[in-house]
């Protein structure tokens, strides 16, 4: 258990083969029937395959290169991981991310990832009210 805190996309000091995150003090409260206090998240895998956090599983603290996201979405939402097995099904896999691009604008007519890529993802929703760098711009190929 570290101390921070496990939402979605968030930098995690967990390893690169986590499965999932748990926020500590949330769980810890469900668990015990009482509020949640204090800051903390567990970083866990799985006992048995099949392993989410692997590259393409689907899961994990963060998107890296080499898994696949969901980009069905509405407008405007960010990407979603996906588990890259599931290409075609119902909020399955659409694109494998080929490039991660750190505090990178996004708007204007410029192609961040070069050409490099069939689409370009962010993981904050394109009406975000921070108008700054997006923290990271994803590049992705179609499936």
């Amino acid at each position: 258990m570290d101390v921070g805190s496990a939402s979605p996309f968030s930098a995690t000091s967990c390893s690169e083969h986590t499965d999932f995150v748990i926020d500590a003090p949330l769980s810890l409260a469900l668990l015990e029937g009482t509020p949640a206090s204090g800051e903390g998240y567990a970083c866990m895998r799985n006992l048995k395959p099949p392993h989410p956090g692997d590259k393409g599983g689907g899961g994990g603290p963060r998107i890296e290169v080499g898994d696949c996201v969901d980009s069905g979405g509405k407008s405007g939402d960010p990407v979603v991981e996906a588990a890259c097995r599931t290409k075609g099904k119902k909020n399955g896999a659409t694109h494998r991310i080929t490039k991660i691009l750190e505090d990178t604008y996004t708007g204007g007519f410029s192609d961040p990832c070069e050409g490099e890529a069939d689409a370009v993802f962010t993981e904050n929703p394109i009406f975000d009210t921070d108008h700054g760098p997006d923290d990271r711009v994803l590049c992705g190929k179609e499936l």
